[in-house]
């Protein structure tokens, strides 16, 4: 997502979003970056990315000590 665009959908007390819901992020290939608040105002907020692969593309997960995950 462009710097400064901010999306407009916004979902409360959800910790995991339906099928419809993720559809309707319009998730691009690649990086994708979004902000999960505490708060209306977004005083408390995390920014995390979801990154969205082709079914053929080849992937390495790593746990945060350098480790690879099988």
């Amino acid at each position: 997502m462009p710097r400064g665009k901010m999306p407009s959908k916004k979902y409360a007390k959800t910790l995991r979003l339906t099928s419809d819901q993720l559809k309707q992020l319009d998730l691009k290939p690649g990086t994708n970056t979004v902000t999960f608040s505490l708060s209306a105002s977004g005083v408390v907020a995390c920014t995390a990315r979801i990154f969205v692969w082709d079914h053929t593309d080849l992937i390495v997960v790593s746990d945060i000590d350098g480790t690879i995950t099988k």
